[in-house]
């Protein structure tokens, strides 16, 4: 009787419909289970060393109108800084045939973190040509510094001009024009009413005594 009942047992096990069965059941129990699992914390790559050493500023530069009067380039640099620097300092590398006036101080002690800053400059080359202009701004903290850089590529022509059909340019030009005629017109003016005094008195310096 008990080999009976164990080959039967045995026949209820590998039976197609107890084996899903048993399967389901062996399912259920573990849906039931309540698993957790532990987030692992990831770094903030907003200031990570990595990140910030590429992209402590958010930088643009943008060129202006040239000047028809001494064919110097305006720049304006946008400096937003994604985090609060200590100290801030801007430089410019450029060819050694670029000019340069920078109406900035090169260091600021001031900026704040989602703030824009703008700040200009001036360049003009002594040659034609491509000539690419690269400002670098650099934030000195107490632990490292981290430098973000920007360039602009301004090509000039044989005539140190960027752009001769601009129409900031072409009246600045007239302007130019205009204010050199008046200026020889003027000098000429003035030296035809100085020579007529001048005749007048020299006229009356060389009249002859009278007797």
């Amino acid at each position: 009787m008990k080999l009976f009942l164990g080959i039967l047992f045995s026949f209820l096990l590998i039976s197609p419909i107890f084996s899903e069965n048993f399967e389901d059941l062996y399912e259920e129990s573990t849906l039931d289970e309540t698993t957790v699992i532990e987030e692992v914390p990831t770094e903030d790559t907003s200031t990570s060393e990595s990140y910030l050493s590429q992209n402590f500023y958010t930088l643009e530069i943008e060129m202006g109108s040239q000047s028809g009067f001494d064919k110097y380039v305006p720049l304006t640099i946008r400096i937003t800084p994604n985090e609060t620097p200590i100290k801030t300092q801007v430089t410019w590398d450029l060819a050694d045939d670029i000019n340069i006036k920078i109406k900035h101080p090169e260091f600021f002690d001031s900026m704040i973190k989602g703030e824009t800053y703008e700040y200009k400059t001036r360049v003009k080359p002594t040659n034609p040509g491509s000539y690419e202009i690269v400002a670098n701004v650099t934030a000195w903290q107490r632990e490292s510094n981290y430098t973000s850089s920007e360039s602009i590529l301004i090509e000039f022509n044989e005539n140190l001009i960027v752009d001769p059909h601009e129409t900031n340019y072409q009246v600045f030009n007239i302007v130019k024009i205009f204010l050199i005629i008046i200026g020889f017109g003027g000098l000429g003016f003035g030296i035809y009413v100085g020579g007529k005094k001048l005749l007048v008195v020299l006229t009356e310096y060389l009249k002859p005594p009278e007797i």
